[in-house]
């Protein structure tokens, strides 16, 4: 029998009360301060956890390099997860809800009524690489904390670009298109043109928008790039936050909304944050570093394309002001990664990562080893 509204509510709201309880140590020492708001602070907390239980069961210790190598992973791993899943742009573009278990529920509002779905998740190969540890420059203390702290820096900020181009590419091909005619590259002057389009569609403004360089240079107020092929928060127009890809097509926006963590069209579902794969070993037999891996789920809602707008901005294009394309998204998408033949469905770290969080005992085990997991190059089947 279908649940009610009520019940379905009731179980939402068990289920954060549980977090509150399990993420309560990473509140008392401050790590979740400065997040959006205490929701926010229930995620991120929940990815802390699942990285602290995946770094107690050693799943990565066929990789190691030394003692060192080990320890090092284990030091930065829960920065790392704290920076990425508490500050990355993504974060602020999309709602997310960390998952305690492959099969628990994610609740999403399907066309305003708030429903229960369970999206399972895929382990992916990242990009995103894993440097070598370098004796030379953690010879001394202060050196390592300063090496540390650069290996931080430089990993946060590719897994941070990686995800958020991910799910910016997600939402373009899944979202309403529209053209729109105008001389100047001023981002207010095309909000007004869209604006009427998303009021019409969910009722509300846009709140955030991504766009080239070029928009940035073009409008007053906003902070120029200063990192090379990166996704960063340019500053805000008003009511609008205006985020920079340096490898956005130069003639597109796109504009968002989201408001709390259900007002949302598109969820991002972390499990496993960040785990080690084995070293890379170039054509060339150079080790440029270990590979990454991430463990985690997607999800459009049904209606949730109206929440975006891809807007292509043209000197001129006819006579018309702007076109709009038939909106999609009737049926809630499941945004599963592809994969390759060969890859397990059952990962070895879900039931890790049960075992530990019950208090059962673990063994290490090599079946870690034996996953196949797709290329980073690969994008999504929808």
């Amino acid at each position: 029998m279908a649940s009610s509204q009520k019940q379905i509510y009731e179980r939402r709201n068990n289920w954060l009360s549980y977090l509150s309880k399990l993420c309560n140590k990473w509140e008392e020492i401050g790590i979740l301060e400065g997040l959006q708001n205490t929701y926010h602070q229930l995620m991120v907390g929940l990815c802390l956890e699942n990285q602290r239980l995946i770094n107690e069961t050693e799943v990565y210790a066929h990789t190691q390099d030394g003692n060192n190598w080990v320890n090092l992973f284990g030091r930065i791993s829960i920065p790392l997860v704290r920076r990425v899943y508490g500050n990355a742009p993504f974060t602020h573009w999309v709602g997310m809800q960390t998952k305690l278990s492959i099969d628990d529920y994610l609740w999403a509002l399907e066309a305003g009524i708030l429903a229960e779905n369970v999206i399972r998740p895929k382990t992916r190969r990242l990009k995103t690489k894993w440097p070598l540890y370098n004796e030379e420059k953690a010879k001394t203390h202060h050196v390592r904390l300063d090496y540390e702290a650069e290996i931080t820096e430089q990993v946060y900020l590719s897994i941070s670009d990686e995800i958020s181009r991910e799910i910016s590419d997600d939402i373009k091909n899944n979202c309403v298109h529209m053209q729109v005619e105008i001389e100047s590259k001023s981002i207010i002057d095309v909000l007004e043109r869209v604006g009427k389009s998303f009021i019409d569609s969910v009722g509300r403004s846009p709140n955030w928008v991504i766009c080239s360089p070029s928009f940035i240079q073009a409008n007053d107020g906003l902070t120029k790039p200063v990192i090379a092929g990166g996704v960063y928060h340019a500053g805000n127009l008003d009511y609008l936050q205006v985020y920079c890809d340096e490898l956005f097509n130069d003639n597109e926006l796109l504009f968002g909304y989201r408001g709390d963590w259900l007002d949302t069209g598109y969820y991002y579902m972390p499990y496993v944050p960040f785990t080690i794969a084995p070293m890379i070993i170039n054509e060339d037999g150079s080790f440029p570093g270990y590979g990454m891996l991430s463990r985690y789920a997607k999800y459009m809602p049904i209606y949730g394309s109206r929440f975006y707008r891809l807007v292509e901005v043209h000197s001129a294009i006819s006579t018309q002001e702007w076109n709009s394309v038939e909106e999609d998204g009737v049926f809630g998408l499941d945004l599963v990664v592809e994969t390759q033949e060969g890859e397990l469905d059952e990962d070895p770290q879900d039931q890790q990562l049960e075992y530990v969080r019950s208090g059962g005992l673990v063994q290490e085990s090599d079946q870690q080893s034996e996953l196949l997991i797709s290329d980073g190059d690969d994008r999504l089947q929808n």
